[in-house]
């Protein structure tokens, strides 16, 4: 649908609602979740039926897995239906959108068109491979179109975004409202993974503006006065994940590029304080949120 937007698609799937970090702030927590049971379920959640072509790299069968993989993708592609398959540009989910068979390689769009306007074509021999320290075939190839009940999808969105923010510390693991007390935690013992660190304020930066968005794209239909407050909240949870990032990390809004640079630790205080004032506003957003969600039952 056309209509459709970034911020629709990462509100209704969940993915928006997805919120940890780990005690040294590394990159591996923000797909913190079982691909291989969650990720239809995100593409369910928007009407869309997919199939899932899974293998690992040392798995004994997985050239056929592979073989099977590019003649499916080209056969999506040639029904008009771009592909998602992780390992685009870097360790990564993009779209495989093109082929050419002369040249035995894929077109794609990734993380790398954020920097460069370009993302690298793959090779059929190499798909699953392009991503060394996790060389994973994995790629979901759509297959038709559901109805779903849009109004009950909205709501919906809201339980899971109030059920992730409120999920419990697991497997050295914080989740939603005890992930800001573990980012504090890291930044005072001064054990934070840099590249890590800025790659999680950079993917959640997003995460909360593109909820924030999907919110306010959406409240022109409902008539309640909780609702239009509860977007309000996470409008000023997206201004100040905005402020994290640009002021206190130097992080652009755009591209990836500073991904490598130090931290400066000689912020930490001012640092700290935002993300309590955040804390603070998540706590005032999962209060309306589970107002909005009683109102309705």
């Amino acid at each position: 649908n056309r209509e459709d937007t970034f911020q629709k698609f990462m509100g209704i799937t969940g993915i928006a609602s997805y919120f940890c970090m780990d005690s040294e702030c590394r990159a591996l927590p923000v797909t913190d979740y079982d691909w291989l049971s969650e990720n239809p379920v995100f593409m369910e959640r928007i009407g869309v039926r997919t199939e899932m072509i899974f293998a690992d790299a040392n798995d004994t069968g997985f050239r056929s897995k592979q073989e099977y993989a590019v003649k499916r993708i080209k056969e999506s592609i040639n029904n008009g239906r771009a592909v998602s398959a992780w390992g685009i540009d870097t360790g990564e989910f993009g779209i495989i959108c093109g082929y050419d068979d002369d040249d035995g390689v894929f077109f794609t769009k990734g993380i790398g068109s954020s920097n460069s306007s370009f993302s690298s074509p793959i090779l059929y021999r190499n798909l699953g491979l392009t991503y060394d320290n996790a060389p994973i075939l994995y790629c979901e190839i759509p297959l038709e179109r559901m109805e779903i009940d849009l109004q009950q999808a909205y709501i919906e969105s809201l339980r899971i975004y109030s059920e992730m923010m409120k999920k419990k510390t697991a497997g050295g693991r914080a989740y939603g409202l005890g992930a800001y007390d573990m980012l504090i935690r890291a930044l005072k013992n001064d054990c934070c993974d840099s590249f890590g660190l800025r790659y999680c304020i950079g993917v959640y930066c997003e995460r909360k503006d593109a909820m924030f968005r999907y919110l306010s794209e959406i409240e022109n239909q409902f008539d309640d006065i909780v609702f239009s407050e509860t977007v309000q909240s996470f409008g000023r949870i997206s201004e100040l994940w905005s402020i994290l990032r640009r002021d206190m990390f130097d992080q652009s809004m755009c591209g990836w590029n500073d991904l490598h640079s130090p931290i400066d630790l000689n912020r930490r205080n001012d640092i700290f304080c935002i993300i309590e004032n955040i804390k603070c506003n998540e706590n005032a957003a999962l209060d309306l949120i589970g107002r909005y969600i009683e109102s309705k039952m």
